[in-house]
């Protein structure tokens, strides 16, 4: 139940790249990133490299059309760096929309 763990749980609405480089470790990302591929890039490495062991990134509208560019970078590295990452992509997930969640 995650109701055990409503006091670990942040919403932040700022700069990811701003919020990320202040964080030591994380066990759960969910970025809605800008329409911009190398700032959404760019939040996805910060993000990763502060990502515990098992730890979860979710990306959310990288790949449908109109929100391509969001995944545009991000999508071609995680798929060309399996040793990284454990990647899972959920097409249809929620609005025509896709999500694409990355475990380390």
């Amino acid at each position: 139940s995650i109701t055990g763990h409503l006091g670990n749980i942040r919403y932040v609405c700022s700069s990811g790249e701003d919020y990320l480089a202040k964080c030591a470790s994380l066990h759960f990302v969910y970025l809605d990133g800008a329409h911009d591929a190398e700032i959404n890039l760019r939040e996805f490495l910060l993000a990763l490299n502060k990502l515990a062991h098992g730890g979860i990134l979710v990306l959310d509208d990288v790949g449908y059309s109109g929100q391509a560019i969001k995944g545009k970078l991000i999508l071609p590295y995680v798929k060309d760096h399996p040793d990284l990452v454990e990647f899972c992509e959920y097409p249809q997930a929620h609005n025509g929309g896709n999500l694409v969640v990355v475990k380390r």
